[in-house]
């Protein structure tokens, strides 16, 4: 991250800094997907975090929560789910709250969906984030998002063990110093 600071391009890989080079947008996530399925079993799936500079786009978060979620965590007949608007959430996802402040969890927090119930119609999402078991119903999963992959720009006071990233020409107009920085020092 030093070097990314001081403006120097010429970035040297070492024991806990890989890059990979790939300009194809379906082989970029293809790896962006076998990596992070690397990383999460060494880390854990709560360890591991893929960053992009974009939401939209083929290999911006929003897709690449699907692709991930789809590889790390399949549908599966023994495991609860609900689609909430364009979103599906499975017991086992990564997620993040988004929007609104709480006194149990902030907006970017991440957690893990532990259970999922439905009585008489009602919906219940129970997430682990923070130490703290909070239950969302139908109206609360609003404040919640797939968070295999999230923005760089949420990123910013968080830190992982494992963090991909992706930078590449798909991106370039965000390609100014501060994201591959901000990328690199989670």
């Amino acid at each position: 991250t030093q070097n990314i600071r001081l403006g120097i391009k010429d970035l040297q890989q070492g024991d806990d800094f890989h890059m990979y080079k790939e300009a194809d947008t379906i082989k970029c996530r293809e790896l962006m997907i076998k990596l992070y399925k690397e990383r999460a079993e060494q880390y854990g799936i709560d360890g591991t975090v893929l960053l992009l500079p974009y939401r939209k786009g083929p290999i911006g978060t929003i897709e690449m929560n699907k692709h991930l979620q789809e590889a790390l965590n399949p549908k599966d007949e023994t495991k609860r789910e609900v689609k909430v608007g364009g979103n599906i959430y499975r017991v086992g996802d990564v997620v993040m709250h988004v929007n609104c402040n709480t006194a149990m969890v902030s907006n970017g927090d991440t957690g893990i969906i532990c259970d999922i119930t439905e009585i008489d119609g009602n919906v219940q999402v129970t997430v682990r984030i923070n130490e703290n078991t909070i239950i969302y119903d139908r109206a609360m999963l609003e404040n919640l998002t797939l968070a295999y992959s999230i923005s760089i720009h949420k990123s910013q006071g968080s830190e992982y063990p494992s963090v991909i990233t992706c930078i590449t020409a798909h991106f370039e107009a965000l390609l100014y110093r501060c994201i591959p920085y901000v990328s690199f020092s989670r």
